[in-house]
């Protein structure tokens, strides 16, 4: 016999952690069943909060905004970016030989054990940021043509009040 129902009579469930001295005593047939209760319940919630934090985003974008102002919740989602690779390429005809060695190293080979492997190119993405906004607009405009904006993630947060 299989029964649903609330956390039993005289256990509680406080900040989200249960008084286990009061499901100890259950058997297994209601055990599992409230166990079942629960994840129904959480995994509803989830859902929920899920399509109330699209909710959020989607007013952020409306509004051209990276968080909504409140005195009781720190509420953003900060723009981030990812740059495919190759993609800083043109800036090796702009940044000179000081800022490339700060940021670039350029394709070789590295010598593993008893084989040498081909190592791709890398940029130091928060060093030629940096130095592309020192540089101006011909360098900006190379990193702007070429960023692709990542999927947005919330950080919410209730404020502490002292």
């Amino acid at each position: 016999m299989t029964t649903n129902y609330p956390p039993p009579a005289g256990s509680t469930i406080i900040s989200g952690t249960a008084n286990v001295t009061g499901y100890v005593d259950l058997e297994d047939e209601p055990l599992l069943s409230l166990y079942d209760y629960v994840s129904r319940q959480a995994k509803g919630n989830i859902e929920t909060l899920g399509r109330i934090e699209q909710v959020i985003l989607q007013r952020m974008e409306e509004r051209g905004a990276t968080a909504i102002p409140d005195e009781t919740y720190t509420c953003e989602s900060p723009l981030r970016y990812d740059y495919p690779p190759g993609c800083f390429s043109p800036l090796l005809e702009i940044f000179n030989d000081v800022e490339l060695s700060e940021c670039y190293t350029a394709a070789h080979k590295e010598l593993v054990p008893e084989h040498y492997e081909d190592v791709l190119e890398t940029w130091e993405t928060r060093k030629v940021l940096s130095l592309a906004a020192k540089r101006g607009h011909e360098a900006m405009d190379v990193i702007e043509a070429r960023r692709q904006p990542k999927s947005r993630t919330l950080i919410f947060k209730r404020r502490v009040v002292q």
